[in-house]
């Protein structure tokens, strides 16, 4: 089941979940459409797609927000009814020696139309990744591909989530933070944590395609805390794919959390560079990872947790003679935060805040220059405003705008209005503020120009170097 709906994401505001009955409908993904300009800002459709694992009538509630803001700017309903037959498998008995000690197996795991398969290869090492992390932590080059840490939004358009009952966010738990990811609390057969799982359980959480086409090196770090069946009979599996299909990793088996420290929460580490069978997964275009929790027909604990999960890739680019760390606001190079509200109009405000910082930077003096006088009198012929523009430095310039002249304007002679108002009001306003054609021009840029000398985008060290030592905006 799919709802579209009319969003713009530059503005801040999206649409998210706010009721939906997990035992009915799950959602599988959120994507962007493709917008409907090329201009930047421009709005796009938001697409939810939702799976039916369970008859039943639900409400589907969304609301479009900014999601660090209370009031929402709107509000979507919709009632579902759905009618769905489930059919359930029992598995054949088999004899199990019931160990409970921790251990640790490599493991092919294939995704099919009948379910999961796994097979198990030998013992692999157990290794912890704290020293590791801290390592990783002072090299320049390492760069974040994703992170998760459940704290709200989850499954999100991150993950694909798979099985009945599967993973879910749960506050039962955690690392850090309030949250964490529970193998059994999704889904109409889902239960609430501590358990204990459910047997014949296939919970799979998908990540990908990601890429590492340009990467030296490649690592997943995570927390876990485990208690299963062992033997390898129940078991927690991290791996990874360059298909979506087959995926190749290690299994967690048996009570990890007894042997990690008082909270039970034990530190993961998987290497995307040695992978069983696969082997080094730097240089592939599309890559999966996968965290799968799988228990047999009998004997249940308590089950795994996951938390703070971070993937990093090393690109091997080492930017030269720049600072590890610069925050312009550190040294009062930057103005007040401004906000585009409802409007496209993120482009107006890139084009105005590097003016701003860079007066402030070069010349100490603070000022509020109009974002709206951009979006009003453009004259371009694809009309930029409210529904995206594109770079605008050319006005702050030479080029002339509908109020006949060129330069930047004072926030206080054209203030923003989040709206696409006319350039020059006919109408009287309060002193001192104007919208009354001509405007003052206290400042214009002398030139400007792109970083890179062509259409390609310039690399991260060169545009890394024009943020610390600034003299083109």
């Amino acid at each position: 089941m799919i709802i579209e709906l009319a969003s713009n994401p530059s503005t801040g505001y999206r649409w998210d979940v706010r009721e939906i009955d997990k035992g009915i409908l799950r959602l599988r993904s959120i994507e962007f459409g493709k917008p409907e300009t090329e201009l930047l800002g421009a709005p796009q459709k938001q697409v939810f797609q939702f799976e039916v694992i369970d008859k039943g009538e639900t409400i589907i509630s969304l609301v479009y927000w900014r999601p660090w803001e209370k009031i929402p700017m709107d509000t979507y309903s919709v009632n579902i009814k759905s009618e769905l037959t489930t059919v359930s498998i029992q598995p054949p008995e088999k004899t199990k020696d019931g160990s409970m000690i921790p251990a640790k197996r490599f493991a092919r795991v294939e995704l099919t139309k009948e379910g999961p398969k796994a097979y198990f290869g030998g013992k692999a090492k157990i290794r912890l990744s704290t020293g590791i992390e801290k390592q990783l932590q002072n090299v320049k080059s390492w760069t974040t591909v994703m992170t998760e840490d459940f704290e709200w939004d989850f499954p999100g358009t991150k993950w694909n989530l798979l099985g009945n009952p599967t993973w879910d966010e749960t506050n039962y738990r955690a690392y850090s933070g309030s949250q964490s990811g529970y193998c059994a609390d999704g889904g109409s057969s889902r239960v609430d944590p501590p358990g204990p799982y459910p047997n014949n359980m296939d919970a799979w959480m998908i990540y990908g395609p990601f890429d590492l086409s340009d990467a030296k090196d490649a690592r997943l770090f995570f927390k876990h805390w485990t208690e299963t069946e062992g033997g390898g009979y129940d078991y927690f599996f991290v791996g990874a794919s360059v298909n979506g299909h087959n995926f190749y990793g290690e299994t967690y088996s048996g009570d990890w959390k007894s042997h990690c420290g008082g909270s039970g929460w034990c530190p993961g580490y998987f290497d995307l560079t040695d992978v069983y069978v696969l082997g080094n997964l730097s240089g592939y275009k599309r890559v999966w990872i996968t965290f799968l929790f799988g228990s047999d027909y009998d004997t249940t604990y308590e089950g795994t947790y996951l938390d703070d999960i971070v993937l990093k890739k090393d690109t091997g680019e080492i930017c030269l003679g720049l600072p590890q760390h610069f925050d312009w606001r550190d040294s009062g190079g930057v103005t007040p935060i401004k906000d585009q509200d409802g409007c496209g109009s993120c482009w107006a405000f890139a084009t105005v805040g590097p003016l701003e910082a860079n007066i402030k930077t070069k010349d100490g003096i603070t000022t509020d220059l109009s974002e709206q006088f951009l979006v009003s009198c453009n004259v371009e012929p694809s009309m930029w405003g409210c529904d995206g523009g594109w770079f605008a430095h050319d006005y702050h310039w030479n080029k002339v705008t509908a109020s006949g002249e060129a330069g930047a304007v004072p926030e206080s002679e054209k203030p923003y209005t989040a709206s696409d108002e006319p350039c020059c009001s006919e109408l009287p306003l309060p002193v001192p503020v104007r919208s009354a054609c001509p405007f003052n021009h206290p400042w214009k840029l002398s030139s400007w120009s792109c970083i890179a000398e062509d259409a390609n985008p310039p690399d991260c060290c060169r545009c890394n170097e024009q943020i610390v030592y600034p003299s083109v905006t």
